[in-house]
């Protein structure tokens, strides 16, 4: 085809001579089906093959002329190409009948009636009139030549059609050979044009993989096998000769043999050059996994399949190559100063870096981890604008052959080495973790990777970031590797103050800012894509207010199971007094107290409604330290051992923002374990007492059932505190403050109408407070008769009974 539109393909002398190499060494020539040796099967359309199968054609003509080429008797003669149990050999009768023999052949007539006709070809003479009686019949046949009059008897396999036709030595006499000649002759005129300086490969291909060898440090060894690799997946003789070999097996021993046959290496140099932590592995260039396929292509996978196999067929610079594997980081959008509550980012995240870019320290790894949307892809990003560096990340694009990130890392390693100014981030770094993963047990995570990963951390020229959401899965000895573990947890609530205030731009009340602000897990992703939409959807304009923004937020974050937004009334009550509940001890003297320590844990007791929490987010307000308040709901699960996770975190949680931390119903935590009834109650107490034990920050419980409280709770407070119904004279002037805010004031009969009543909470008088949002108040006497109502519905003796 190629002489027919007068063109020629590119140079591929070196990857023929590979082929042949394998061919000649591994006889695999042998493994060829008969039946495949048609002018229209794959195989034939390298020329090679065609003229293996003329040469076993030739072959087999001596083996069916064996009796002619020993006698030289022509009537023996089978030149025919045809099967002559169908087809009698015209040959012979055409050459007898001629006379034409007996001129050419000087041919000898033996006397006596039997022998009339007997026609003998001189020994010299039989051999050459076989072949030129058949070349050309040969040549045109276009399939495999039966070996006799039965063609169903014919050798499936080449190698075994061989030993047929070969056996008794006729055809090594006549052809001086034991096996066919074809592949051998080639090889050594390939051999002879590669010594004489004629190109190995095309061009491009060439200026290809020169640049590659450059880039990555290759050897001239390393080069070859990668040009092995990429070749691999043609369809010219090199491919096809390798489809011969089964790499079923998932070893790397087959694959190391017939790349040293193909070179013609010791197998100990391919052996070194395949290492994990040779300079072409370590490259990412191109991995091999493990499949149960058969091809060697189907164990090969290259940082970009698409453009490595498009190296063969035009020119591609590096930088196009690993185009799709590394991208620049886009501009950060949040700097250091938002990262406050992660002191160790700019105390030792930052020096850090800096030393380890300017020496060029090997090994550099910073694990960065935490719930999503807390702001971990945008810490590398601004620590990369605070350092002055350049970040690269690797692409999280799912690629048509779904490249290895790992891979894809460690070619941006290799190739970023010689750079003195370039950071990497490898972002949602649990594919990562998790791609190499076996099996996960409770005594641990089997990876089979793991040797090579642990090298992969000690050795990295680069710097990188590794961002995930979970270490859970990160066998420890990988985390011990990492020079920094960083968590960036939610922002605390100044924190987050700030931020709500910045994406809104003032377009929120102080009310919407501050429930925002107290909503624990809300990240700043959350809060910065919520902005864009809210002012898209008219924020500015007035065609959207502030709830409809709140709830938006609100629906995101019960999506990913991170609760819900502050209701109003979960905020501090804007006239709250402490002289308006009844505690056995003066609260505002506790609070001034807790403030010189600088630590306190404290138990507060009593009924419900009586104000312990109020006082817990009170006390923080004193003390000016966000609260982190947690119910039952948020610190319990379903699943074994996670419970005593959330407790842990809490603590945590309250230790990293500097908190006063407010647990509700603690009871529930702290149960008498004399009465637990299954194992996870009893672990539940001993996490929250082990917890207490080292907590050395604010700390408050609220319960109204202390007596069942575990005793080894009780001495693990510094203070118990008894909060209790309100005191007449409290009750009286909580209703006055109250009812201020609705403009009455509290009439002496309606005053008197609340003396006796022992069992009203400052939680009533809130209860009250809220009904008349959609209940109009009508006045003092409406209030108090309320609030009447409320103590009614405890039931009891609400009213002091005298003589």
């Amino acid at each position: 085809m190629r002489k027919l539109f007068g063109k020629e393909s590119p140079s591929q002398r070196l990857t023929d001579l590979w082929a042949l190499r394998l061919i000649e060494k591994a006889d695999l020539w042998e493994e060829v089906a008969t039946s495949d040796c048609f002018d229209s099967d794959d195989i034939m359309a390298h020329g090679v093959f065609r003229r293996l199968r003329d040469e076993i054609n030739l072959a087999t003509l001596i083996y069916r002329n064996a009796a002619f080429l020993k006698t030289g008797d022509l009537s023996l003669g089978r030149f025919s190409l045809r099967n002559t149990a169908e087809n009698p050999d015209e040959g012979t009768e055409a050459l007898i009948e001629s006379g034409k023999a007996l001129e050419d052949f000087k041919i000898r007539a033996t006397s006596g009636p039997q022998n009339a006709s007997l026609v003998l070809v001189p020994e010299n003479k039989r051999f050459p009139l076989l072949v030129e009686k058949t070349t050309d019949a040969i040549e045109n046949l276009g399939c495999m030549l039966d070996t006799n009059e039965d063609s169903n008897k014919t050798p499936s396999r080449l190698g075994d059609l061989w030993k047929q036709i070969s056996r008794g030595g006729t055809v090594e006499k006549w052809l001086g050979r034991t096996k066919p000649e074809t592949f051998s002759v080639a090889l050594a005129k390939l051999e002879a044009e590669l010594k004489a300086g004629k190109p190995a490969l095309a061009e491009y291909f060439a200026c290809n993989l020169d640049e590659i060898a450059a880039t990555f440090g290759l050897s001239t060894l390393e080069k070859n096998i990668l040009c092995f690799f990429v070749t691999a997946f043609d369809t010219n003789l090199f491919g096809s000769v390798l489809n011969f070999f089964d790499f079923t097996e998932n070893t790397n021993e087959l694959i190391v043999d017939v790349i040293a046959a193909a070179l013609d290496v010791r197998t100990e140099e391919i052996k070194a050059a395949l290492r994990a932590d040779s300079t072409l592995m370590r490259s990412g260039l191109v991995a091999i996994k493990e499949t149960d396929r058969k091809w060697l292509t189907s164990r090969l996978s290259f940082l970009d399949n698409d453009r490595f196999k498009s190296l063969r067929s035009k020119r591609i610079p590096v930088e196009a190559l690993i185009s799709a594997s590394i991208v620049p980081a886009p501009a950060a959008e949040l700097s250091l100063a938002n990262y406050a509550h992660v002191p160790c980012v700019s105390r030792v995240m930052i020096p850090y870096l800096r030393r380890a870019v300017a020496e060029k320290r090997r090994g550099a790894n910073v694990l960065v981890y935490g719930l999503p949307g807390t702001g971990k892809t945008q810490l590398a990003r601004a620590a990369a604008d605070a350092l002055g560096l350049k970040l690269y990340e690797v692409s999280t694009d799912k690629t048509e052959n779904d490249t290895p990130r790992l891979q894809r890392w460690k070619s941006a390693s290799v190739f970023l080495n010689s750079s003195r100014n370039a950071l990497l981030a490898i972002d949602e770094a649990e594919d990562v973790f998790n791609e190499e993963l076996e099996t996960i047990t409770d005594s641990g995570v089997f990876r089979s990777n793991k040797g090579e990963f642990n090298k992969l951390l000690e050795t990295n020229a680069v710097p990188t970031f590794w961002i995930t959401n979970s270490i859970e899965y990160i066998d420890p000895a990988m985390i011990r590797r990492f020079d920094l573990v960083i968590e960036v947890p939610t922002p605390d609530a100044e924190c987050r103050r700030r931020m709500v205030e910045k994406v809104f731009g003032g377009n929120l009340s102080t009310e919407a800012v501050n429930r925002l602000a107290e909503t624990e897990r809300l990240a700043p992703a959350v809060l910065s894509r919520a902005a864009a939409v809210a002012s898209l959807a008219g924020l500015r304009d007035g065609d959207l207010n502030e709830n409809d923004v709140v709830d938006m937020i609100g629906e995101t974050l019960r999506a990913q199971g991170f609760g819900r937004i502050n209701e109003k009334s979960a905020a501090l009550p804007g006239f709250y007094d402490p002289a308006f509940v009844n505690a056995d001890l003066d609260l505002a003297e506790l609070a001034e107290g807790l403030k010189s320590a600088g630590r306190g844990r404290l138990c507060l007791y009593g009924p419900p409604g009586t104000g312990k929490s109020a006082y817990a987010a009170w006390v923080a307000k004193v003390l000016n330290r966000p609260l982190v308040r947690k119910t039952v709901a948020d610190l319990t699960s379903c699943y074994v051992g996670e419970t005593e996770k959330l407790i842990a975190e809490a603590f945590r949680e309250a230790e990293r923002a500097k908190a006063v931390l407010l647990i509700d119903e603690a009871d529930s935590f702290l149960l008498d374990r004399r009465y637990s009834q299954r194992s996870w109650e009893t672990t539940q107490v001993n996490e929250m007492l082990a917890q207490l034990e080292r907590y050395d920050g604010y700390f408050i419980a609220t319960t109204n059932l202390i007596d069942t409280l575990d005793p080894a709770s009780l001495r693990r407070f510094d203070l118990k505190a008894k909060f209790d119904f309100l005191k007449e004279t409290q009750c009286e002037a909580l209703a006055q403050k109250v009812l201020e805010g609705f403009g009455f004031s509290l009439a002496p009969e309606d005053a008197a109408a609340l003396k006796g009543r022992r069992n009203l909470t400052p939680g009533d008088f809130a209860a009250v407070r809220r009904q008349a949002a959609f209940r109009r108040l009508r006045g003092s006497g409406d209030f108090v008769k309320r609030l009447v109502e409320e103590s009614k519905l405890k039931g009891g003796a609400a009213v002091k009974i005298g003589f």
